[in-house]
């Protein structure tokens, strides 16, 4: 368990130097907050060279860490589109700021999060005592992740997509999360619509991990209706995680990630419970009723990011995915 006011803690605060604006605090003001809530733990910074100029709190913090900052992956999706993602920079800041890490137990939270309690220590302590344990690869001990963005592939969600927006586990099994991620496949400048550029940065933070222990997962679409896939998603997800709302954490952010989530394709912390006890009570079983449901996600899904889309919406994003579209066939054609 972890203790209290985190002698046995090392916080890792990640990402971009914030500044105060008036919908968050900044950077610093969090970091002094951290501090009133955890006194006794070990905070370490891990951002890029070019924002040492704006670090106005040095104090706060345990350590420091200036990274040369690996730049955007490149995205190429089947339309031809190129979209920006943080991947490499994700990966790349939580495992050096594990590496610098000392203590047993490892929070990584982001630059723009505010951690407004300790209740994620105390969910955390809580849930482990409840936690089953079933088939699959596994961390020595469960991580607690928010639910947002923890996909379930039974409503139409992700597969293989814990969220990523916070980690609380011990420090080993998170060098081990992220050291998988920096040597998969995926921690590359660009990536082919095949080869993860059809993926979410947490599917390929999670099927790096998978690969790295002995599965062989190839994902070419976020989504999929393959029964088989799912069932692996949802016991691998329920073997190494614990999941818990932002309100149970006692997390804020600047970004209204529950505005822009589609929290239905989530698992709530009740959900996920659930799939948890059903696959240590029947971790074979999954039926034509999976079979099916999953097929009539899958169709949902195409219509609700795809049909409709193309049809109805002219908002920016979409002209331009549009436009993406024109441009391969109209090579195609020529």
């Amino acid at each position: 368990m972890i203790r209290g006011q985190g002698d046995d803690l090392s916080v890792i605060v990640c990402g971009p130097i914030e500044v105060e604006t008036p919908a968050f605090m900044g950077t610093c003001k969090a970091a002094v907050r951290l501090r009133g809530l955890l006194p006794r733990a070990e905070i370490i910074l891990v951002t890029w060279e070019a924002c040492e100029a704006s670090l106005s709190c040095r104090e706060v913090f345990d350590n420091i860490v200036f990274l040369k900052d690996p730049g955007p992956t490149i995205l190429e999706k089947l339309s031809g589109l190129e979209v920006k993602n943080n991947f490499a920079r994700m990966v790349l800041a939580a495992f050096e700021g594990g590496q610098v890490a000392t203590r047993r137990w490892l929070l990584r939270m982001r630059a723009d999060c505010v951690l407004e309690t300790t209740a994620a220590l105390e969910v955390y302590s809580r849930k482990l005592r409840s936690f089953t344990v079933s088939e699959g690869p596994r961390f020595q001990a469960p991580m607690l992740v928010p639910s947002l963005y923890t996909r379930n592939p039974r409503k139409g969600g992700r597969t293989f997509h814990p969220s990523d927006l916070l980690h609380l586990g011990l420090r080993e099994d998170f060098l081990r999360l992220f050291g998988a991620a920096i040597q998969g496949p995926y921690y590359r400048s660009r990536l082919l619509p095949r080869a993860g550029g059809a993926l979410n940065s947490e599917q390929m933070i999670w099927l790096s991990f998978l690969n790295a222990n002995g599965f062989s997962i190839r994902l070419a679409y976020e989504h999929t209706a393959d029964p088989r896939l799912i069932l692996l998603s949802e016991k691998t997800l329920c073997a190494n995680f614990m999941v818990g709302t932002f309100g149970e954490l006692g997390l804020r952010f600047k970004k209204p990630f529950e505005t822009q989530a589609d929290p239905a394709g989530c698992y709530t912390p009740e959900d996920f419970e659930r799939c948890a006890a059903r696959l240590s009570q029947a971790p074979l079983a999954h039926g034509v009723g999976l079979v099916t449901k999953a097929w009539w996600q899958w169709l949902l899904v195409m219509w609700k990011y795809k049909v409709m889309p193309l049809c109805f919406d002219w908002s920016p994003p979409a002209k331009a995915w549009k436009a993406s579209l024109l441009r391969k066939l109209w090579r195609r054609l020529g």
